[in-house]
């Protein structure tokens, strides 16, 4: 079982190909580099004349620019192997299959992270960020369920495992992605479609990836609903306008005179923004239950 502790942003899809030179090679340690990047690997080991590397690794660390981006103990790795994958290009995806092909642990950093298990049972853990999970199948492959504290995804041929996620926000499958926060971002985005577009536009992928997208790099909840209902409504719509089709996304009918009127007044003296009302409304049961959020948790929300 490998341990991944991961110290800054890291994606394991990024090739990480790069001409190397030994700059350490003891019966405990080996270590390679290419200007920034640095790559050490502790073990026990022998050489022959040639240079080959035989023995076991027990644990490696990657730099850049002398900063940790993560370290791997708790390996069985055969020295040999590893120096043939470092040597041929293209061989990223090999080696960390190679390295965490067992019941691994992995932990994610504080910024934006892309995880990927592989084979056996692995325990996830994105850390802060927005973290994305990958699977090498497609959706209808696995399963997905919920738990007190977070998710496993069990790949249903067996090839990826049952992972354990906790802190993930996005999975990735070959043919789909889904967004798991329903408690942060993911959430955010399918209510304020629901109050703004109805609840059917949850259905739509492309509107999804755009609230997600914009979330995801800051945008406020209350920023991105007055955009929503900027592209529903236009740049002008009127208060009258707004409270009609927020009241008719939650209720399923437009507001009566007195309703539409009430609202109406809050809006014209300032006591709400359109924005704010738009949020108060997104936040409602009514809208919550619309959209059913609780649903939404157990299964994800599709996004491109």
């Amino acid at each position: 079982m490998s341990s991944v502790v991961i110290s800054s942003s890291f994606n394991f899809l990024s090739d990480q190909d790069w001409d190397w030179e030994v700059s350490t090679a003891t019966p405990s340690n080996i270590a390679i580099f290419n200007g920034p990047y640095l790559q050490t690997f502790a073990g026990s080991f022998v050489y022959d004349a040639n240079g080959t590397v035989f023995g076991t690794t027990t644990s490696s660390s990657f730099y850049f620019n002398n900063a940790l981006v993560y370290s791997v103990s708790g390996m069985s790795a055969d020295a040999t192997q590893l120096q043939i994958f470092a040597s041929t290009y293209g061989d990223t995806q090999q080696t960390y299959a190679y390295v965490l092909k067992g019941n691994d642990s992995i932990k994610g950093s504080v910024g934006n992270d892309v995880l990927l298990g592989y084979a056996g049972d692995d325990t996830v853990d994105g850390g802060s960020g927005i973290d994305t999970a990958v699977y090498r199948g497609n959706l209808a492959n696995y399963t997905l369920t919920k738990g007190a504290g977070g998710y496993t995804v069990r790949d249903n041929s067996v090839t990826d495992g049952t992972d354990t996620l906790t802190n993930v926000e996005r999975l990735q499958f070959a043919n789909a992605k889904l967004a798991i926060d329903l408690e942060g971002n993911a959430g955010t985005t399918a209510k304020i479609l629901a109050a703004v577009f109805g609840a059917p536009s949850v259905a739509n992928k492309e509107y999804v990836g755009i609230g997600l997208n914009l979330l995801d790099g800051g945008m406020s909840y209350e920023n991105l609903m007055q955009l929503a209902i900027n592209v529903k409504l236009g740049a002008n719509a009127t208060n009258t306008e707004v409270v009609n089709l927020l009241y008719t996304n939650l209720v399923g009918t437009p507001p009566g005179v007195a309703d539409l009127a009430y609202f109406r007044d809050m809006l014209d003296q300032g006591v709400f923004t359109q924005a704010s009302l738009g949020v108060i409304a997104a936040e409602t049961s009514l809208n919550q239950g619309n959209v059913d959020l609780v649903g939404l948790s157990l299964t994800g929300i599709e996004f491109i």
